[in-house]
């Protein structure tokens, strides 16, 4: 069998690579089934853990839960040091596949006095990304030495929180956008707003949520929401969009921390059916994310030697080339635009490259941040590739365009890549089997973030 890197030439031209490989007997490349199958659902997660190669010599990775080691509560030192590094790519990341985030974290010298964190991304990174990148270094070098109790909360006044709600306006605007999927969003939320003041007794959680819907439609009412990207410093749509993003990302997290068992109930109080309550609860923990992320920095401030951080942005097109090319379809094919992008290699992948390949991984901690979950592939790459670096949960869902990396710096890691690789081409080809026999069928997509609600929803220890 051809290498799924090696370009293949048959009757009807050249293939791409991995999935033209594993779907050179697929009857209809362009078929609904396939594309769905491949790109929009979960798969499922592979269990085994054989592999037919040995496994290498690894060197230790710093325990991620050590960032957090000057938490009195030994349980919650791990889970916050994760999420302080999804929160990290969380900020960088912007609408779509292209604009996902991934993070990684390590030492820069041997006293471990100075941190470096290192920010990759599916699409080259604008103006606003390198502008927050900025806003965080001076963050942390003018803070001031305080206890996790003594950090207050984020205001309108500190300078990060006021860049995480400007660079990340888009991704927010896309989310709300999305909770009503085309309906009168001001005549929707008005009439929530009118049910929940007629309950009696209301319950609790009530106040949190008639707040947010006020907030929500005062965005609409100021048309506040046909800006693309933020309003211009200075300008009354500016700060009248700061304001009611600041207070939504404030009673969202109230929501998450002091309510999200009574959420539910009250959701469907005001009148939500099911799928209304499921897409604006998942609204609430996006938004709400954003005002978490702050405070998983201010956490991470506290430490005596945070001052130290520095920041690297990682450009794709720094990176080696793997040697596996696209070819567009032709202008007149059925494929969908997202299909007939070039492949990358994804944020995950490049941040992995980077640590796999450097002289001193030891350096780094055993975590790599994610803004969504990874992708089937980034997934079972890293659990097949190491036992000692790790990712949040996986979306598994399988995306054509996925380009591998290299590892091509060290002979191990490629010789290992390379089972790797054909052993989940294998496990595609046996998808595309389960598609052509009909045993495969459709599945409801689920959330690019599975693990939402796992996330600890705390102020501060």
């Amino acid at each position: 069998m051809p290498s799924p890197r090696d370009t293949v030439v048959g009757s009807n031209g050249p293939e791409r690579g991995m999935f033209d490989q594993a779907r050179r007997n697929v009857k209809s490349d362009g078929s609904d089934a396939s594309r769905v199958n491949y790109r929009r659902i979960q798969q499922d997660e592979i269990e085994s853990l054989s592999l037919d190669v040995q496994p290498e010599e690894e060197a230790c990775a710093y325990e991620i839960g050590l960032l957090m080691d000057h938490i009195d509560e030994p349980k919650y030192r791990e889970p916050l040091a994760k999420n302080l590094l999804d929160s990290f790519a969380l900020i960088f990341s912007q609408p779509g596949s292209t604009g996902v985030a991934a993070t990684a974290l390590r030492y820069v010298d041997d006293e471990r006095t100075a941190y470096k964190l290192l920010i990759a991304k599916n699409q080259p990174f604008d103006v606003s990304t390198n502008s927050l990148a900025e806003t965080i270094g001076e963050w942390f070098e003018s803070r001031q030495q305080l206890k996790c109790s003594q950090f207050g909360e984020p205001t309108l006044q500190d300078n990060l929180w006021k860049g995480i709600l400007e660079c990340c306006y888009p991704s927010i605007r896309e989310s709300i956008q999305k909770a009503w999927k085309g309906q009168n969003a001001q005549v929707w939320i008005s009439t929530k707003i009118d049910r929940l003041e007629r309950i009696d007794p209301r319950p609790r959680g009530s106040d949190s949520l008639r707040k947010i819907l006020a907030h929500l439609c005062s965005y609409y009412m100021n048309e506040l929401n046909l800006h693309e990207n933020f309003p211009a410093s200075g300008t009354h749509d500016h700060d009248k969009l700061m304001e009611i993003l600041d207070m939504t990302a404030r009673d969202c997290f109230k929501m998450l921390v002091v309510y999200r068992g009574q959420m539910g109930v009250v959701l469907k109080k005001c009148g939500m059916r099911e799928a209304s309550r499921r897409g604006f609860g998942r609204l609430i923990y996006l938004i709400g994310n954003y005002y978490l992320a702050w405070y998983d920095m201010a956490r991470f401030r506290a430490r005596p030697d945070s001052t130290k951080l520095q920041i690297e942005l990682v450009q794709p097109g720094t990176l080696v080339d793997s040697g596996w090319t696209a070819v567009r379809p032709p202008k007149n094919s059925s494929k969908s635009k997202r299909e007939q992008r070039p492949p990358w290699v994804h944020c995950e992948m490049q941040l992995f490259d980077l640590i796999m390949c450097d002289e001193h991984p030891e350096k780094f901690f055993n975590y790599i941040g994610c803004s969504k979950g990874p992708c089937w592939l980034c997934y079972h790459v890293l659990k097949y590739m190491t036992s000692r670096f790790r990712m949040r949960k996986s979306s598994l869902k399988l995306y054509p365009q996925w380009k591998p990396p290299k590892f091509q710096q060290s002979g191990p890691h490629e010789k290992r890549f390379d089972k790797v690789r054909d052993f989940l081409d294998a496990k595609i080809k046996g998808l595309v089997d389960l598609l052509e026999k009909g045993q495969l069928g459709y599945r409801v997509p689920k959330s690019d973030c599975p693990d939402l609600q796992e996330i600890p929803w705390v102020a501060n220890y």
